[in-house]
């Protein structure tokens, strides 16, 4: 079990930097051709939404549409309280507690091109993968392959 951060979604839909977007396409690729189950807070929806509005508009709502048909949206109830616990212990952004918190949650790793994010991830006692870091991405893309 996965959860892709959004920067993941967005690095793989606009190319921002090329190596980055190969590299979260990759990732999705994988965690597709495995089947493995994908978790995301029901943020992911409204963050994704103001990323693809400011640089995607004619296309933001079909694209939000695909990728949440792939994602299992846990809701904000279910994460509130984890979520506040990751903040309150690491002092990361509100999103990204929501994030971290959905991947302990699940039971998932969490991916992400945030680097801040898979610190926090960690300090929180979620195993983290930030795709950015080669042996990072390495270590990912193989523990995904294997499962």
């Amino acid at each position: 079990m996965i959860v892709l951060d959004t920067s993941v979604y967005v690095d793989a839909l606009i190319r921002f930097d090329a190596e980055r977007s190969r590299r979260s396409l990759r990732v999705i690729d994988v965690v597709s051709r495995r089947n493995l189950p994908v978790y995301a807070p029901m943020l992911l929806v409204v963050e994704l939404s103001g990323v693809l509005a400011r640089y995607r508009p004619e296309r933001a709502a079909s694209h939000v549409a695909e990728i949440t048909r792939f994602v299992n949206l846990v809701g904000y109830d279910t994460l509130h309280e984890e979520a506040v616990e990751v903040a309150l212990r690491t002092g990361c952004r509100a999103a990204d507690a929501f994030f971290i918190a959905c991947a302990r949650v699940t039971g998932s790793i969490l991916a992400t091109c945030d680097r801040i994010q898979a610190v926090n991830a960690r300090r929180a006692g979620v195993e983290a993968y930030y795709l950015l870091d080669d042996g990072e991405y390495r270590r990912l893309t193989a523990r995904l392959e294997s499962v």
